[in-house]
């Protein structure tokens, strides 16, 4: 296994700069949408009181991360968290995507079912606080589309507390992709202290596609293409963005962040003897790769909204603008 851990060095020191060719983003398991309005104000919070953070335009593509009680959709904006009025967006992903159904419990002591998202429509029937319920997509106007005896029905979406999915966790091992692993992103606490993608399982070191030596929380994506993927220390968490609120940081050390999910992009100041590289993806791989480095002492570096990902080691990095 050591033969195996070098590699990642390797791989290091000849990546101090490469371009990337393509951007992927951690929100595309998200429900999509467009702006259904000339211009909608993103909020800091979902109030119409709120301080305005910018505004999205008519037609505009964003990611709605959860629902908010009020009718308000949790979006991004510049890597920010922000709040628009989820009846001005108009979802894109077809009620059918089983994909996007989740899991609701009733937050009010009765709640009528509309047979069309309206509130002038005929009641179908009704729930009781408490009440399990499965969300199949979002509409205009704030409602939940859901399923009453069988048919399409509609509920106000605000009266609905999202369950969070229980997504699949893994412990130490070797696993074969499409059977005991799917495809997908995948996301460590902190704790691994070796990954590898394989592409067949002769254990060669020709078998790897990529690995890494991650220090702090980090993620991986398993391709569909992958034979394996194995690690050892710590466990693996399929990433879910519904499950995955964590507080944007605007200091941190050693890891991997998401863009717009654990940091914002901006301006940092890092001190420290280390490792650092902004990238397009988390596979491992050098194309990942948009610019990277292994400074010394006090320096400066600007993550843009549109990457996906920053990783180091050995840094303290504090966000000065």
């Amino acid at each position: 296994m050591f033969k195996r851990k070098a590699l990642v060095t390797v791989l290091l020191l000849f990546a101090l700069w490469h371009p990337a060719s393509s951007i992927t983003s951690a929100a595309s398991s998200l429900p999509k949408a467009t702006v259904n309005a000339s211009s909608l104000i993103v909020r800091e919070y979902p109030s119409p009181k709120a301080k305005a953070l910018g505004q999205v335009m008519r037609n505009q593509l964003v990611y709605i991360h959860s629902t908010q009680p009020g009718g308000w959709a949790e979006i991004r904006l510049d890597g920010k968290r922000g709040y628009v009025p989820a009846g001005f967006l108009k979802l894109m992903a077809p009620a059918s995507d089983s994909k996007t159904i989740q899991k609701a419990t009733v937050q009010s002591s009765t709640l009528l079912i509309r047979k069309y998202p309206s509130p002038k429509s005929v009641s179908v029937g009704s729930f009781k606080r408490g009440a399990v319920t499965y969300i199949h997509a979002v509409k205009p106007g704030g409602w939940a589309e859901i399923r009453h005896n069988g048919q399409p029905a509609y509920v106000p979406a605000a009266y609905l507390k999202v369950v969070p999915a229980v997504m699949p966790s893994y412990k130490p091992g070797q696993y074969i992709v499409g059977k005991q692993i799917q495809p997908g992103l995948y996301y460590s606490s902190g704790g691994v202290d070796y990954w590898e993608r394989q592409s067949s399982l002769s254990g060669s070191l020709e078998d790897i596609l990529a690995n890494d030596i991650p220090s702090g929380p980090a993620y991986v994506e398993v391709k569909s293409t992958d034979k394996a993927f194995m690690f050892e220390g710590g466990s693996f968490q399929k990433f879910d963005q519904r499950n995955h609120n964590h507080t944007l940081k605007s200091t941190f050390k050693d890891g991997t962040y998401l863009i717009g999910v654990d940091i914002r992009p901006g301006f940092y100041r890092g001190v420290g003897d280390g490792y650092w590289e902004r990238s397009t993806a988390v596979t491992g791989e050098i194309e990942d790769i948009i610019v990277n480095d292994v400074p010394s002492g006090t320096f400066y570096v600007e993550i843009k909204a549109d990457d996906f990902a920053f990783k180091t080691h050995g840094i303290t990095w504090t966000k000065i603008k």
